[in-house]
């Protein structure tokens, strides 16, 4: 699908194109780790990836699973406590569409 242009993510696939167009163009995320916050479906992740990022840290409060090597979900409650001990991941890049908007930034 996004090979065709037809991405959808649950936003339609003019917002699919748009995103990965920015990512390919406009961010250097080759090789980056790069913090996703929200992706309710994983198709940030998968544009991501086709790009050849290091690797993908999504931070999401709907839990979903995944086995691929590249990506590591976590609940923003985790990610708290890895930043308040120290070990959370540094970032090259940083992703998010329609989410902080819903959660704010204390939810």
């Amino acid at each position: 699908m996004l090979r065709l242009g037809a991405l959808d993510g649950g936003y339609g696939k003019e917002i699919g194109n748009a995103i990965k167009y920015v990512l390919e163009n406009m961010m250097e995320i080759e090789n980056k780790h790069v913090l996703v916050i929200g992706s309710k479906l994983p198709w940030i992740e998968v544009i991501l990836l086709s790009l050849n990022v290091g690797h993908v840290t999504t931070i999401e409060y709907n839990e979903y699973t995944t086995e691929h090597p590249k990506i590591t979900l976590v609940s923003p409650s985790k990610f708290r406590q890895m930043a308040q001990s120290n070990k959370a991941p540094m970032f090259g890049a940083m992703v998010t569409f329609s989410s902080i908007e819903h959660s704010g930034l204390g939810r």
